[in-house]
């Protein structure tokens, strides 16, 4: 005869039972011949998953690399907007600070981390997904943040064939957040340790951006489908603090999101009807944000990633099914060799 447990004690295991956390984001694992040809790939079959969804992870072949060694003198750039980020906020919702340091070398940033490097890198992905969102509220250690605007740690041969259509830095518009001065570079090589985090951001129409993690612990990355950005910055704007009036208008992002690093937990979405998706980048592994998402990132551990813009412009009648339209190709590089392949 089988037995019931007591109210009481179900009730307690229920509350004990991790809780599932946002689905996954699509994962590609392209060949070696469509990783050689990888922009029409991406373009055929990533761009109504990118139009579901807002992002996609693609992992390379086996024995790809973004550059032949990480130890060389050349893999030790100096980060000039450097800081100790701290959070302001409660119940899901956060803003990012940040205060500056000065200049450093990443052989000493990581000399500074590994000892503060904290338990996130060893947790199972979920429990340290919960962990990270916990943490905001109950503070913790010091947590170092880095960026490098102009600063790459792809070989030069693989830079000019992977990424040969990348856009430059954006120039921020009068009033807008200095992401230099903050240490929250959006595009460029950044540096992070455990629970080192960027806040929302949406690569402008037109626009992807392709991250990489080049080495250390991996990151979990979040992204929103393109058709729920108008919900998601209104959202934004009832929650967040009120921001500073002044500034430019006409920017592709809200009046918070333009002038703050804002975090929402997922918790929060979820509650609201935003949907949400996650993934875990790990080392060697590249996602691709599409036009109009949003997304946000936090570290596990200490590791160095890199963001670049790519220019892409949308078809509205492919991925009609799935909403939010497809992606035709780049601005200006649609023959094949873009991402492979001699000119």
């Amino acid at each position: 005869m089988q037995h019931n447990a007591p109210p009481a004690k179900a009730a307690r295991a229920a509350l004990l039972k991790v809780p599932p956390g946002p689905p996954e984001l699509p994962v590609l694992r392209p060949n070696t011949a469509q990783w050689n040809d990888l922009w029409p790939y991406i373009v055929e079959v990533a761009s109504a998953l990118g139009a579901l969804h807002g992002a996609v992870k693609v992992i390379p072949p086996d024995g790809w690399t973004a550059r032949s060694s990480y130890d060389d003198e050349s893999t030790d750039p100096l980060f000039r907007a450097c800081g100790t980020q701290g959070v302001e906020g409660e119940d899901g919702v956060y803003m990012l600070t940040v205060e500056e340091g000065s200049s450093v070398y990443l052989s000493d940033l990581r000399g500074m981390c590994d000892s503060e490097s904290g338990d996130l890198a060893v947790m199972e992905e979920r429990s340290a997904e919960i962990e990270f969102w916990r943490s905001l509220d109950l503070g913790g250690g010091t947590v170092y943040t880095a960026h490098s605007p102009s600063g790459s740690l792809f070989d030069k041969t693989e830079a000019a064939r992977l990424l040969r259509a990348r856009l430059p830095p954006p120039k921020s518009a009068p009033g807008a957040r200095n992401w230099q001065g903050s240490a929250q570079g959006l595009l460029g090589l950044s540096f992070g340790m455990a629970r080192t985090a960027r806040g929302f951001s949406c690569p402008d129409e037109g626009t992807a951006v392709l991250s990489f993690n080049h080495f250390g612990a991996p990151r979990t990355v979040y992204a929103l489908p393109p058709e729920h950005r108008t919900r998601f910055e209104l959202l934004v704007e009832a929650l967040a603090p009120a921001s500073d009036p002044t500034g430019s208008p006409g920017n592709s992002e809200s009046e918070v999101l333009r002038r703050a690093a804002v975090l929402l937990d997922p918790a929060v979405l979820k509650k609201r009807g935003v949907p949400i998706a996650r993934t875990d980048q790990g080392v060697g592994e590249i996602i691709i944000h599409f036009p109009g998402s949003y997304h946000c990132s936090f570290s596990r551990g200490v590791g160095c990633f890199e963001a670049v813009a790519m220019p892409l412009i949308l078809n509205p009648s492919a991925g009609k099914n799935g909403g939010g339209g497809g992606i035709l190709g780049t601005r200006s590089w649609h023959q094949p060799q873009v991402w492979g392949g001699a000119s």
